[in-house]
């Protein structure tokens, strides 16, 4: 089953505001590296295991007015081995002491997104601090199994939405070590009613659920952003002598933030990717790390680490995440 339930986004004074304090900020850009495994087991069966390799880039692009608060958009897209998803623009906005966000739950056409406005992130963050989504016994209906059978929605019913403050600690990543980074849970439990179940097994009652949880750990430096998240979620259900039982674990990890390398409005600014590292340079082709520095000047092929560049050739801009 494929991650649909869209994981949380976006993080110094102790009296700040949720997005000066979380370091959500107006032109920062971050990029991660992951990995993506989906495995199926139904009895008689067997199990069948998917395994993607993914990059993820963010960018804050918004500032904006919700409901009276200061919001950001959070432009979000995945690239599952190389191939991209299609971008998709979360929404946070700040009440008091804590960050709101418009979570994906799943979709109800291929463009629209049903969306619960939910209890994100509650600062400052402490040890031993704990609240709720605030969508317990919510019922939601639309495309969440993952299977685009929009004639048929699932049904997804909330029975446990609870965050909690594990830990806080030094944690290293592709960016380095950070220290003084919180460790933050999600646990969702529920009920699912899945469309692709009753379409195999042609019984509505089939289609519910035994059980479901998800458990979601986001690594957090305040200041900064998340450096780490990672997630497990199972799903079982029971009809007759068949029992299905999916599991879907994925993780991504920090390469970098940036605010940007200088353009003029005139550039050109794209994102591409590079498995193997290699870059192609012109004549007057220069790459910058992603804190602006120069590594390298002029024409010719180039290799890079894995990580993430600016690579200015004339009037063209573009980012490069090399992730392999």
């Amino acid at each position: 089953m494929k991650r649909v339930l869209v994981s949380l986004f976006f993080s110094l004074p102790l009296f700040a505001q949720p997005f000066s304090y979380l370091g959500i900020v107006d032109g920062q850009s971050g990029a991660f590296s992951g990995i993506d495994k989906d495995s199926m087991y139904i009895t008689g069966s067997g199990s069948t295991v998917n395994t993607s390799i993914t990059a993820e880039t963010l960018l804050v692009d918004q500032s904006f007015t919700y409901m009276g608060y200061n919001a950001k958009g959070i432009q979000r897209r995945v690239y599952y081995d190389g191939s991209p998803a299609p971008i998709f623009e979360d929404t946070v906005y700040e009440v008091g002491d804590t960050m709101r966000r418009l979570m994906v739950v799943g979709k109800t056409s291929p463009s629209t997104y049903l969306k619960a406005d939910v209890k994100a992130l509650v600062t400052p963050f402490a040890v031993g601090n704990s609240w709720t989504l605030g969508i317990l016994g919510d019922t939601f209906i639309a495309d969440i199994d993952g299977d685009t059978n929009w004639t048929t929605p699932d049904t997804f019913i909330i029975t446990k939405d609870s965050m909690y403050v594990l830990s806080m600690g030094s944690i290293t990543v592709p960016a380095g070590t950070f220290d003084s980074v919180y460790t933050i849970k999600l646990r969702l439990e529920g009920m699912l009613w899945s469309s692709a179940v009753y379409t195999n097994t042609g019984s509505s009652s089939a289609a519910w659920s035994d059980s479901l949880y998800r458990d979601y750990y986001i690594y957090w430096k305040p200041g900064l952003g998340y450096v780490k998240d990672s997630m497990f979620q199972f799903v079982k259900w029971t009809y007759l002598f068949i029992t299905i039982r999916s599991f879907n674990w994925t993780k991504s990890e920090l390469l970098g933030y940036w605010l940007s390398v200088s353009e003029k409005p005139s550039q050109k600014y794209l994102t591409t990717l590079s498995k193997d590292g290699y870059v192609e340079l012109g004549r007057y082709g220069r790459i910058y790390d992603i804190s602006g520095r120069l590594i390298h000047k002029g024409p010719g092929k180039y290799r890079l680490d894995k990580g993430y560049y600016f690579i200015v050739d004339k009037r063209m801009v573009r980012k490069v995440i090399v992730w392999k």
